[in-house]
């Protein structure tokens, strides 16, 4: 029965009660005033109520016209009856969760819930972590190690007026200004290791091997040439992870370590006159270096930045005593996960060098700059092996013209 139908019902009930009185009263007996005052009274109150339920219809109505949603029908029993019953869902199978402590790769949404042995498995299938651990902002796992081979090759030139002297050209005076055109090429193969350690540090270990030409004309008709190979400068270093992102805190990482002047160097023999190139396969200088690294998240980029401090220890070359300038290093980079396998970044490096001393005197214009921006690439080859690839472009006239560098860490 509908509402409409209901209301009618009710609106007929007072006049078949009317009906109903009338009929047993006795018979040509009329009905008295109060009792018909009495019935249109009820009949008033009926149509008062009617009219109230049929307003409340029209605004249910309305609001329905207005976007809102239709109350859906009711299903007959028959219906209900022929539906045919929903077969349950199998119960999934049981996954044991991970650990509460278990890193959540950047990225990567299954590795909340992989188990905690193959942890560092899902580190190193990764491109984004391979290259993080590669440029020193994430540490290796306890006792996980790698072993790193790389390879290197440099090109710099310059094209500048210098003043020559006799001992480098017999003819030229110690006036002499000619035209120098300068060119190096350094070409450097390494092999390093990596360990992680407890309580989240990380010991690197690394040993080069390089070959340097280098050559220099003067006035365009002398030509002098430069050429050594051998091992290079051997270094180490510590690096320990002391805070853990949080909110607006990064990573952080401090960085120590020690370079031994191991290499050969032309600070050994006479020098070209006004040579930019220190012509060699190390510094010649041992050396002390201190840093810090912040890493900051915001999938899929890593920001990365550095600083450090390296001092140079003077040392006696050819007699003389001899040092370099402390280094000041900074590096801002951006790292993206371009996938699960490979990844991308840019970065900026500038080392500034303060002036060197000779004989314990300070030398004059020996301050340098050296600025790049590095574009690189990292792509994972197998589980346990990884390319890293990046191009350094010089900014400024002390840096090289550009260094291409690659490298295949492997994890065992």
């Amino acid at each position: 029965m509908t509402e409409t139908t209901r209301l009618f019902a009710i609106a007929a009930a007072p006049l078949a009660l009317g009906g109903a009185l009338l009929m047993s009263s006795p018979a040509g007996a009329q009905p008295t005033t109060e009792q018909l005052q009495q019935e249109i009274d009820k009949r008033d109150a009926i149509i008062q109520d009617l009219m109230k339920r049929v307003g409340a219809l029209e605004k249910e109505a309305h609001a329905g016209q207005n976007g809102a949603p239709p109350q859906p029908e009711k299903k007959t029993r028959r219906t209900a009856q022929a539906a045919p019953a929903a077969t349950p869902a199998p119960e999934p199978p049981f996954t044991p969760l991970a650990p509460a402590d278990a890193p959540v790769l950047v990225g990567n949404p299954q590795a909340a819930s992989a188990p905690a042995d193959d942890k560092d498995e899902a580190n190193v299938a990764r491109a984004l972590e391979n290259t993080l651990v590669d440029q020193g902002s994430l540490l290796l796992s306890p006792f996980q190690m790698q072993l790193v081979p790389d390879f290197s090759y440099q090109y710099q030139s310059t094209n500048q007026l210098a003043f020559v002297s006799p001992a480098v050209i017999p003819h030229a005076t110690g006036e002499s200004l000619l035209t120098q055109v300068s060119h190096r090429e350094y070409l450097e193969w390494g092999l390093g290791f990596r360990i992680g350690l407890p309580w989240e540090t990380q010991f690197n270990f690394r040993v080069p091997v390089g070959l340097d030409f280098g050559s220099a004309t003067f006035g365009g008709n002398t030509n002098l040439n430069s050429t050594r190979g051998g091992i290079g400068d051997v270094s180490m270093n510590l690096q320990k992870q002391v805070l853990h992102e949080k909110g607006w805190v990064p990573d952080l990482l401090l960085n120590v370590g020690y370079k031994a002047a191991t290499g050969s160097t032309s600070y050994a023999a006479p020098q070209f006159s006004t040579f930019p190139f220190a012509v060699g396969t190390g510094s010649g200088f041992n050396s002390l270096f201190a840093g810090i690294t912040l890493q900051k998240r915001q999938d899929p980029l890593v920001f990365v930045g550095s600083f450090s401090y390296t001092h140079n220890f003077p040392a006696t070359i050819a007699g003389f005593n001899q040092s370099i300038g402390d280094d000041y290093f900074f590096r801002v980079a951006a790292i993206l996960a371009a996938s699960p396998d490979t990844s991308l970044r840019m970065a900026w490096n500038t080392t500034f060098q303060q002036q060197g001393t000779f004989a314990g005197r300070t030398v004059p214009g020996s301050e340098q700059e050296f600025s790049t921006v590095e574009f690189g690439v990292g792509s994972v080859i197998t589980p346990k092996l990884f390319l890293d690839a990046s191009l350094l472009v010089g900014l400024t006239r002390d840096t090289p013209d550009f260094t291409f560098l690659i490298s295949f860490p492997y994890r065992f």
